[in-house]
């Protein structure tokens, strides 16, 4: 079942066409943690640990943790042990856009 997430960061905004924008509405796919390296080429994952999620590209799997980059170039990458993930999805699309027009 898929699930909407509202973008809450500018985490994953580099300027760039791939940027998803705070107030996008992302929808996302569970997916089981086992499956994300064969996933892990497929985009951008929603990661729910210790009681907040986050919206991150996972650019390794290893050793029992996850590698997590943001687009957004201020945003250090993170490790997260996989037992403290909680649930984790794999994003589909864009679902609304948060479009801001300059006059």
């Amino acid at each position: 079942m898929k699930t909407k997430f509202k973008v809450t960061s500018d985490a994953m905004c580099d300027n760039t066409s791939r940027s998803i924008l705070i107030g996008d509405v992302i929808e996302a796919q569970p997916i089981k943690i086992n499956d994300v390296p064969a996933n892990i080429s497929a985009g951008v994952f929603v990661i729910q640990s210790e009681g907040k999620s986050i919206i991150r590209q996972i650019t390794r799997v290893s050793d029992g943790e996850i590698k997590c980059r943001a687009f957004n170039p201020n945003y250090d990458d993170e490790i997260i042990p996989i037992d403290r993930i909680e649930r984790i999805f794999l994003s589909q699309n864009i679902k609304e856009r948060n479009v801001l027009l300059k006059l």
